[in-house]
């Protein structure tokens, strides 16, 4: 439930009943007579705001970050974000084009890009690598498709559900062999790198393995906890078992024997992978502070190295000498195995990463896919692939490919220069305000879209988002006419001058720039003002482009003048405020305060000179 005020009285109009969930979003129309609002994962709806009756409902889920929607009378426009999309496809290296591109999930296990397969929640498809041509398809009915597994020759796909069957599919005949029932929970499976055996284990700590040529299934294994990870050795006699209580189990790949066993009480891991020729194992976590290396046959730990914070992922060089650390947070580490040391690293936020060869690797950047925490501070930048050379000493990558959307996972095929590439879009839906309908989606951004707006009387719509872009696009054929330059940090709120010739956009660092929207080629803002030293919360601009409001998570205001970019001068206390806008039409200024406390602390409208009208709006807790 929310509800609608007059701003002069502070009379409320009235209540909206209908999401099940909180609402993040709402927006009144132009004429006043309707308004918009959306929750979390959940369908988009219109109100009469008159009546607070609700009119209509809009078919797409709206995204639960970030709380953002906008409405234009001459254009008659609806803009919002929605939940991501996911795509995948093949990167031509040497171009920087994408040969191919199909929705869903990529699967990324397959040594070559022979056979793609792709998901969604319920369909799995196989492609030819080259051609693109579809091969086979899988429906799953029952449960939502988690993971679908090639094994090594593409025949054959291990598909993981969740609540739901699990099976193992031969596309080529369209025949299934069921491998557990509705409420089996399965979080780990491997295929054997040449016989046709898999393996798989779950939340009950049993591994179990099936010939899925004969049907034929072997003793399972038992561990405590549940099943993290499972992987062959390169040779496919040894099968390792990680669990969830911090240990690592080395069977006997026949028999499921155990060979050996290792666990430390030092450092936590639930991720492994063999290297220099399966004589050595590597432990850790995605979220760790440790990367441990262990002897393979005895179980003995080698050497443990500090690896960076945040989330992290883990690629190992062809020669099995050389891994390489991408972390979200504190950019790229390449370790040399054997002897444990630092070879090089790179500073910035990387999301996945692989080897092209021994000596280069392959990253890509990382966004983020949610508002930062305060006191989060990490070097984000556009979406791209960068080339860096592992024995080379450059603080720049030696190449560099652009990219829409966010890379979330990538593997090198036997061709180098075919890259099969996860990628993630962050979409904004456009409606017609009038009759409601659907009129396409703007897709190009990598991470959450923090603000959009149609400009007025130039048919162009502009964007930010956490990926730290600001794009202008094309109202009509929603296609993009040209990128602003880049924040330093994810851009968290924004504001459009009502003629539509000014923005001001603001960021995590606390950064607020203003932008001549005339201008079709501005390498930099018009001001770059260092505003605060926290996260900005939001920002509005005045009448006649004359001031611009910004406001912090903690509640710091302050104003501006847009001519000289210096503090503007502004009678009203400074209280910490929730909320702060510009009336639309004037240079009055809404403030609302951070304190729950309508009574001592009630809602202002204050001008420059600073005459004040309160408010008793209603805040939260309701």
């Amino acid at each position: 439930m929310f509800f609608a005020w007059d701003s002069e009285s502070g009379r409320k109009l009235a209540e909206f009943r209908g999401h099940d969930r909180n609402v993040v979003f709402a927006s009144v129309s132009p004429d006043s007579e309707h308004l918009v609002s959306g929750s979390g994962y959940s369908k988009v709806r219109v109100w009469s705001l008159r009546s607070g009756k609700q009119r209509q409902t809009l078919p797409e889920d709206a995204a639960i970050h970030p709380p953002m929607i906008v409405q234009n009378s001459k254009s008659a426009r609806i803009l919002f974000s929605v939940t991501p999309i996911n795509s995948s496809g093949i990167l031509q290296l040497d171009s920087g084009e994408f040969s191919d591109q199909f929705a869903g999930h990529l699967q990324t296990e397959a040594a070559a890009a022979s056979r793609l397969v792709t998901h969604t929640d319920h369909q799995v498809l196989v492609r030819d690598g080259r051609s693109g041509d579809r091969l086979g398809t899988f429906h799953q009915r029952l449960g939502r498709i988690l993971e679908a597994k090639p094994s090594p020759t593409g025949d054959h796909v291990f598909l993981r559900t969740e609540d739901g069957p699990s099976w193992i599919w031969n596309w080529s005949t369209n025949e299934t062999v069921l491998v557990t029932g509705d409420h089996n929970i399965i979080h780990a499976t491997a295929f054997h790198p040449t016989q046709p055996q898999v393996v798989y284990g779950g939340d009950d700590g049993v591994v179990g393995a099936r010939n899925f040529a004969t049907g034929a299934r072997l003793k399972p294994f038992s561990c405590p906890g549940e099943i993290s990870q499972l992987i062959y050795n390169p040779a496919g006699d040894r099968l390792l078992v990680i669990s969830s209580e911090n240990r690592g189990f080395l069977l006997n790949s026949d028999s499921l024997d155990v060979v050996t066993e290792f666990t430390s009480p030092d450092h936590t891991f639930n991720r492994a992978v063999f290297v220099a020729d399966g004589k050595r194992i590597l432990t850790y976590r995605r979220s760790t502070s440790t990367l441990a290396c262990w002897d393979a046959e005895t179980g003995e730990l080698i050497h443990q190295v500090e690896s960076p914070g945040g989330k992290l992922r883990l690629a190992v060089g062809v020669l099995g000498t050389k891994a390489v650390l991408a972390s979200d947070q504190a950019g790229l580490f390449v370790w040399d195995v054997v002897s444990g040391q630092l070879v090089r690293r790179a500073a910035g936020s990387y999301a996945a990463v692989a080897f092209l060869d021994h000596e280069t690797i392959v990253a890509a950047t990382a966004h983020p896919f949610a508002r930062l925490a305060r006191n989060q501070r990490a070097k984000f930048g556009p979406p791209q692939l960068e080339l860096w050379n592992v024995g080379d000493n450059s603080a720049e990558p030696q190449r560099v490919v652009t990219l829409q959307g966010a890379v979330h996972t990538l593997r090198i095929t036997d061709d180098p220069n075919r890259i099969l590439i996860g990628r993630r879009h962050f979409p904004l839906a456009v409606y017609d305000s009038q009759n409601r309908k659907p009129i396409g989606q703007i897709r190009g951004h990598a991470a959450p879209i923090s603000f959009a707006a149609l400009l007025p009387d130039r048919n162009e719509i502009v964007s930010c988002s956490y990926d730290t872009q600001v794009m202008i696009w094309d109202a009509k054929t929603l296609r993009l006419k040209r990128t602003l330059a880049s924040h330093r940090s994810p851009i968290t709120s924004a504001a459009i001058a009502a003629d539509g010739q000014m923005l001001a956009s603001a960021d995590h660092d606390g950064t607020l720039n203003l932008w001549n929207l005339d201008a079709e080629n501005q390498p930099d803002p018009l001001y770059h003002l260092d505003a605060f030293e926290e996260p900005i919360e939001g920002c509005s601009l005045s009448a006649f482009n004359a001031r611009v409001v910004a406001y912090t998570q903690r509640g710091q205001w302050n104003v501006w003048d847009t001519t000289s970019g210096k503090p503007a001068q502004w009678d009203a206390e400074k209280q910490r405020v929730a909320f702060a806008e510009f009336q639309p039409d004037g240079s009055r200024l809404l403030l609302v305060p951070s304190s729950r406390d309508t009574q001592r602390f009630p809602s202002q409208i204050v001008s420059p000179a600073g005459k004040v009208v309160q408010l008793k709006l209603q805040r939260y807790p309701l």
